[in-house]
């Protein structure tokens, strides 16, 4: 199976950036052996999509492990409500979505309420306080923390400011420092793994939603290429106009189909639109056949959608889909899901 992924770049970019995601490894997660009692706490973050979260979360959650500590970070409630017209209620936490262990395989991410409550209070008791808003005050922070990590003393670290103002400062100093994090997207791959991997720092999907992914490719009844056309959101990034746009892209990335069936991904809701594309020559010549993967998706999770809290599934539906265009018997991609 394959991603097409039409953006504004030609397969050529396409190949460049799977050959980055691609040469990115796991690290380890250091022994902790002083302990993992140290907080890291994100503040609030202005609402975004999800993919976008999943790299704030992620790379959070990341450091926190190398750190030996914890992730304290707004809920899916606070982080997504207000895009695409989401609306989750504030029962539901980032377990329900991701899971990233440390090197004993806890839990990385702070579940909602006692859990998250708790590690509150154990930052208010920590001896070190730490607290960084720009680039420059994240650095300090960094070393500050990494001499308390080497030394056990407990910390406590509260992060304010957007993410990205502060992100590369603190990864090219993590860098410097030998430290086996970043902030950016190197990390990202098309798919996260399905369950982690002991010893490992590597966020992979939570159970449920590898269980959901396994059972849409079951679903699909063979392997599938995927072409994602993103579309409301990204129409001022890049055009895919059927003719003008989506079939040239079809043509160049011909020979990165490996399968005869395609599975079709779009936030587009025109009928006439989409009729336009599955009439395009391209996707079934020789024998191939188009099928409507968001539509596949849905079936898959059906009534999965967290007893509710995943009002109408559209958060669900739309990380298992994501998932689903990149699961390893798959070969290429158009449209893909933003790495901000």
């Amino acid at each position: 199976m394959g991603l097409l992924m039409l953006r504004c770049g030609l397969v050529a970019a396409v190949a460049a950036a799977a050959a980055v995601h691609d040469a990115w490894v796991a690290p380890p997660c250091p022994a902790c052996a002083r302990g993992r009692g140290n907080v890291l706490l994100l503040g609030n973050q202005k609402a975004a999509g999800m993919s976008d979260r999943e790299t704030i979360i992620g790379s959070m959650g990341h450091l926190a492990a190398q750190l030996c500590g914890r992730l304290v970070a707004p809920q899916p409630c606070v982080s997504l409500n207000g895009r695409h017209g989401v609306r989750l209620s504030c029962r539901l936490d980032w377990a329900d979505f991701f899971a990233l262990e440390d090197g004993a395989g806890g839990a990385v991410i702070a579940r909602g309420g006692g859990d998250a409550d708790a590690l509150e209070a154990a930052a208010r008791a920590a001896p070190v306080q730490l607290a960084s808003r720009s680039g420059a005050e994240a650095v300090a922070a960094l070393d500050a923390a990494l001499a308390c990590v080497a030394n056990g003393t407990t910390f406590a670290w509260r992060f304010s400011g957007v993410f990205y103002g502060w992100r590369d400062a603190l990864s090219d100093a993590a860098k410097r420092r030998r430290v086996p994090w970043t902030g950016r997207p190197d990390w990202r791959r098309y798919t996260l793994p399905l369950a982690p991997r002991r010893g490992l720092c590597e966020m992979a999907m939570a159970p449920r939603v590898a269980t959901l992914v396994r059972r849409a490719a079951t679903l699909a009844g063979a392997a599938f290429d995927a072409l994602h056309l993103r579309r409301t959101d990204a129409a001022h990034e890049c055009p895919t106009d059927p003719d003008r746009d989506v079939a040239p892209y079809l043509d160049c990335a011909a020979t990165l189909r490996r399968s005869p069936l395609l599975l079709l991904f779009s936030d587009e809701t025109s009928e006439r639109y989409l009729s336009r594309i599955k009439s395009l020559p391209q996707l079934s010549s020789n024998g191939r056949s188009v099928a409507d993967g968001d539509a596949l998706v849905a079936r898959a999770v059906g009534n999965d959608t967290l007893g509710g809290r995943d009002n109408g599934g559209a958060v669900t539906i739309y990380l298992v889909g994501k998932e689903l265009q990149a699961v390893p018997n798959s070969t290429t991609g158009l449209g893909g899901p933003d790495q901000t």
